[in-house]
């Protein structure tokens, strides 16, 4: 069965998400879009296990398809990867009136997403998420960015997709770590908007939760900020929870973690802080961390806890030397409140 969900925006688009619909891609992509010709991007790994079924997906509706493949991880997200894209986009004789496919994780969907904002001055993409953390986040909202040698996420652009097409099957060739790391994103979204889901999570361990549940719930969660706060100028902070520190660990660690590893270790610091500071209730940290644990994923700080704190001023968020830091008061009470960064190094020092 396939489900819909639409994305209200000025530019509304769909997201579909079903079992084994990826060879069923280039109908889905005919009967939304009008386009013609595509320009698939995808990593070395994602196109020996899809790459050929979403070819010949597009080719038996008639549509054509040119492939670019580039390589994988956070340490290839970077302008030098996005201009070697542009290079073969263009070599590819794609224009405006043709489109991108984003078939991969979140490294892949970021980096196509701002090719795609800025060849040509803007065309259509599509996102095939193939990850966890792509599917529950990273492929909705029109968030694109690569990092540079001073922080993740440094330079990018808000460009939505046209289509986003989760096919769930793509989680059974994840391997353990990836899938963990997507569990960390659908987590957050428990934390700051979905008490149900949150439940499932103290209930359910990877043997027995509903995976098309926990990415449904998810999407939900996000879409809701997506359509209030578009360009993320005040209430779309909220889904940053746990990430203003875990961008800091991040980096910190020289992306040897992965970036729901990371969150995780961020979502954690900052409800103990929550509790130092009373703005959060007691016992959620560690209602938090007993979840975290199912997954394997660490939630201490204590070997990043230095280096991260020289990173926290290159967050985006930063305005003068303070932050909009985003706390919980309870599953589902999110709030956004500014600190100073000073205060938040000492913060971060004590935990």
């Amino acid at each position: 069965m396939i489900e819909s969900i639409s994305v209200k925006l000025d530019n509304p688009y769909r997201i579909v998400i079903g079992n084994n619909i990826l060879e069923n891609a280039g109908e889905l992509i005919k009967n939304e879009l009008p386009y013609k010709r595509f320009a698939i991007i995808t990593d070395e790994i994602v196109s020996k296990l899809y790459l050929d079924k979403l070819e010949c997906s597009l080719k038996k509706c008639g549509l054509e398809c040119e492939s670019i493949i580039i390589e994988g991880g956070e340490q290839n997200k970077n302008i030098k990867t996005v201009y070697d894209i542009y290079s073969l986009l263009s070599r590819k004789s794609i224009t405006r009136g043709d489109c991108i496919i984003a078939l991969g994780g979140g490294v892949v969907g970021d980096m196509a997403g701002f090719a795609a904002s800025t060849y040509l001055r803007g065309i259509s993409y599509i996102q095939i998420p193939t990850t966890l953390l792509a599917q529950v986040d990273s492929s909705i909202g029109g968030k694109t960015a690569v990092d540079i040698e001073e922080g993740k996420n440094l330079v990018g652009s808000f460009w939505q997709p046209s289509f986003v097409i989760i096919d769930t099957d793509t989680l059974n060739t994840l391997p353990e770590c990836e899938f963990n790391s997507g569990m960390a994103e659908a987590i957050k979204s428990a934390l700051i908007g979905d008490k149900e889901l949150f439940e499932m999570f103290k209930k359910y361990d990877r043997s027995n939760i509903n995976v098309k549940d926990v990415i449904l719930k998810s999407i939900f969660v996000k879409k809701k900020y997506v359509e209030k706060d578009v360009f993320d100028n005040g209430e779309r902070h909220i889904l940053n929870f746990g990430h203003t520190i875990g961008h800091a660990v991040e980096k910190a660690s020289g992306y040897e973690l992965k970036h729901g590893e990371a969150v995780s270790i961020g979502m954690s610091a900052i409800c103990s802080i929550g509790e130092i500071k009373g703005y959060t209730r007691k016992g959620i940290k560690d209602e938090l961390n007993s979840i975290l644990d199912k997954y394997s994923l660490s939630h201490n700080i204590a070997n990043y806890k230095n280096d991260c704190i020289k990173f926290l001023n290159k967050d985006k968020k930063n305005r003068g030397g303070a932050i909009d830091a985003v706390f919980i008061d309870d599953v589902g009470e999110p709030f956004i409140k500014e600190i100073g960064l000073d205060e938040l190094y000492v913060c971060v020092e004590r935990l």
